[in-house]
């Protein structure tokens, strides 16, 4: 039912957290006029209380439903009459009424998957150790009947309860998870583009996003393709812009597959399709230092701006066995990588160099400060050489002969956390593989808040793989360990 109160504007005060549904379109319209009043939908963003305009952009796309709180704040900003207001509500649906129907879906998922003896062990280890209601026949049509709440409860505590009952089960579980999330996902523009392409050239016994094991796990490949029901070729596909840092972070992590790919005794042809360049405000183009640890590793690049029909061509030579194809596209990949090096080498260095005169910003210096308390000498940003490029790291310090490099990046969340952890392993790959292999490298994040970090996440363990020191939340007593690097 719906409330007014004497103005006549609806009475949303004791039903804030309920959800409003409205008529086709009518949420789109609404949110356009009061984006244009306030100035943008950024602006209002804030008004409404969020951190982010994409919440906005979710109510204009009908894929969240907003509260009746957040309708009332829109309401007063378009001032809009009572009377359309109120034709244009289909409905108001009660707080939290997702929880019935996710749960019923979740409950059918998870019984179909884990089938009634998961529930029957873990009614009588559940009932062993609490003495609760919930965990009184539990079961499909309990599932049913107590929804999505009901079943976070019980699976809390069940989590922790898990590794004592049946550990093996647990494990088996966690390994089919990590292989069925990603292959459900759906395919991407521009996956969609490359499998039609595919299609079209006769090219039909592929799978996209399938998962393989190696015994300690799963790992999700985006093109996988098979030869009398062999894997015969791997194709890791990206649209990213081809900015250093997310050219190398991808690189990083196709190498890591590579050596995935090793230990379940699978060495079959790689390649990685991306765009060489891209026009902004100046012609962005890949690092070359980046795709030159591709060729080292016998992974192809593929430039799909430059010439789709190669990325045909390779695939096909590779699954015909066609040698004299293969050999010929390495061939002139690495010709063409020679000359551009002498193309852009000059330019590289110059833009390197012009890196060095950008003044530190706050979390370098307050890097600096912590290095000189600490009885340290930094040098300041540092510049590093090779015949593949050149790259510029914050600072350095000397020390028992070793050269120590610092990065520092500030992070507001877990969001930005993971990034900066996957931007600097790789950064410090790709030092430590081309420009100073005796390089000792120490992360620096720089945090107001206390972020709880996950070692499980893939980022940080190749942030720990690739970096000596990591100081992370502010503890810079860390800097003590340079002494033992």
């Amino acid at each position: 039912m719906i409330r007014m109160n004497k103005d006549g504007i609806i009475n949303l005060l004791s039903v804030n957290n309920s959800r409003v549904v409205f008529k086709e379109s009518y949420l789109y319209e609404l949110i356009k006029i009061a984006s244009k009043k306030v100035g943008n939908q950024k602006i209002l963003a804030n008004k409404l209380g969020f951190s982010r305009g994409s919440t906005i952009s979710k109510y204009k796309k009908g894929l969240q439903i907003p509260s009746c709180s957040t309708v009332k704040k829109i309401a007063k900003i378009v001032e809009i009459s009572t009377g359309e207001l109120i034709d244009n509500i289909k409905e108001i649906r009660k707080e939290n009424w997702w929880r019935k129907e996710c749960g019923r879906k979740g409950g059918i998922t998870t019984f179909r998957k884990y089938g009634s003896e998961f529930y029957k062990k873990l009614n009588g280890k559940l009932q062993e150790k609490y003495d609760h209601k919930y965990f009184k026949n539990l079961g499909f049509k309990t599932y049913k009947k107590y929804g999505k709440e009901h079943m976070r409860k019980m699976a809390s505590k069940a989590g922790k309860l898990l590794p004592v009952i049946y550990p093996e089960e647990k494990k088996k579980w966690g390994k089919i998870g990590g292989m069925i999330g990603p292959e459900r996902q759906k395919p991407t523009k521009q996956e969609i583009n490359l499998m039609e392409e595919n299609i079209k050239s006769g090219i039909n016994n592929f799978k996209v996003h399938k998962s393989i094991g190696n015994g300690e796990g799963f790992k999700n490949f985006d093109f996988v393709y098979f030869l009398n029901d062999k894997i015969a070729l791997i194709e890791e596909v990206t649209d990213i812009p081809p900015i250093k840092n997310r050219i190398c972070s991808k690189v990083l992590e196709i190498y890591e597959s590579k050596i995935f790919l090793k230990k379940a005794n699978i060495f079959v042809p790689m390649i990685l399709t991306f765009n060489y360049e891209k026009e902004s405000t100046t012609k962005i183009r890949a690092p070359l230092d980046a795709i030159n640890i591709l060729l080292q590793e016998n992974i192809l690049p593929v430039f799909y701006d430059r010439n789709p029909t190669k990325r045909i061509t390779l695939i096909e030579g590779i699954l015909n066995s066609n040698n004299i194809a293969i050999q010929e596209y390495k061939t002139v990949i690495k010709k063409w990588f020679q000359d551009e090096m002498i193309k852009r080498m000059d330019q590289i260095k110059e833009k390197a160099r012009g890196q060095l005169k950008v003044t530190m910003n706050k979390e370098e210096m307050l890097l600096n400060k912590k290095l000189i308390e600490h009885g340290f000498e930094p040098k300041g940003k540092y510049l590093l050489f090779s015949k593949y490029g050149a790259v510029v790291v914050d600072n350095f310090v000397e020390l028992k002969n070793n050269r120590i490099l610092f990065e520092v990046k500030k992070i507001k969340d877990r969001r930005s956390f993971l990034k900066a952890a996957l931007d600097l392993a790789a950064k410090f790959f790709v030092i430590k593989r081309l420009y100073d292999t005796q390089a000792k490298c120490v992360a620096v994040l720089v945090s107001d808040n206390k972020i709880k970090l996950n070692s499980e996440s893939y980022q940080i363990k190749l942030l720990e793989k690739y970096s000596d020191i990591i100081i992370k939340n502010d503890n810079f007593d860390k800097l003590k360990l340079l002494g033992d690097v």
